[in-house]
C-alpha cells in the first residue's frame, strides 16, 4: 500500500528523504519534484521526514500557581458588579468554612502550592486581610484621600497565633467581621464608590474606594 499523505502534503517521504541528502540546489530540486523553493528549504532544514501533527494540541496551563484564579482586573462601575462583590463580602464567611469543614489536621498542615502557605496559615491570612481592608473602607468612607496603612503580611503569617490556634478561630472572627464590614458599605452611595479615595504609600498612588471592594 502506498503513503497516505498529509491533508497538504506534496510530496512523499521517500522525495522528502531523497531532498534531505542531495547536494543540488533549491531550485534545481524544486523543478526535479514539481514543487515551490520553500517546501524544499523546509524538508533541508527538518531533522525527520514525517508530517508534524495538526491535531489539537495539548493544552498548557497558564494558570500561577501563586494566583491560582488570576490577578485581579480593574472592573468599571456598574450596578451589577457592585451587587456581585457586596454578596461576596457577605458571604465569604460561610463559603470559607464549607471549604475547610472536612480538612483533618494533616490536611490542614499542607502548603496550597510548593513553598506557599499552609491551609491553616491562610485561613488566618484571610482574616488579618480582611481587618485590614475593613480599616481601609473606613478611613476611606469618613476622611479626605487618607494614607492607608500596609502590613507585612509575610510576617504576620509566621506569628504565634497563626500557628498555634485553630482556625476556627478566625472564622468566628470572619463571620463578626463581614456582617460589620457589609453592613458598613452596603448603602454607600454611587457617588462615593467612585470618588472616595485613599492613597497607597507603597504604590504611591491614589486609589478609589471601587478599586478597594474590587481587591477586598
Amino acid at each position: 500500500m502506498g503513503q497516505i499523505l498529509h491533508g497538504c502534503a506534496t510530496t512523499t517521504e521517500a522525495v522528502r528523504r531523497a531532498i534531505q541528502n542531495s547536494q543540488e540546489s533549491l531550485r534545481g530540486l524544486a523543478k526535479r519534484y514539481g514543487i515551490n523553493q520553500k517546501a524544499v528549504a523546509k524538508w533541508k532544514q527538518r531533522e525527520t521526514v514525517t508530517d508534524r501533527s495538526t491535531g489539537p494540541k495539548e493544552a498548557k496551563s497558564t494558570v500561577h500557581p501563586r494566583y491560582p484564579i488570576g490577578k485581579y482586573e480593574p472592573q468599571p462601575f456598574s450596578i451589577e458588579q457592585k451587587i456581585e462583590w457586596l454578596a461576596d463580602i457577605h458571604f465569604l464567611p460561610v463559603q470559607l468554612e464549607n471549604a475547610v469543614l472536612n480538612l483533618d489536621e494533616e490536611q490542614l498542615e499542607t502548603p496550597y502550592r510548593e513553598g506557599g502557605w499552609t491551609v491553616n496559615q491562610l485561613v488566618h491570612h484571610v482574616a488579618d486581610s480582611h481587618m485590614n481592608a475593613y480599616c481601609r473602607f473606613k478611613v476611606c468612607l469618613t476622611e479626605d484621600n487618607p494614607v492607608i496603612k500596609t502590613y507585612d503580611e509575610k510576617q504576620w503569617a509566621e506569628m504565634n497565633d497563626v500557628h498555634k490556634l485553630p482556625i476556627n478561630i478566625s472564622l468566628t472572627l470572619l463571620h463578626a467581621l463581614h456582617t460589620r464590614w457589609y453592613e458598613a458599605i452596603k448603602l454607600v452611595s454611587d457617588n462615593d464608590w467612585n470618588n472616595r479615595t485613599v492613597f497607597h504609600p507603597e504604590q504611591k498612588k491614589t486609589i478609589r474606594l471601587w478599586y478597594l471592594l474590587g481587591t477586598r
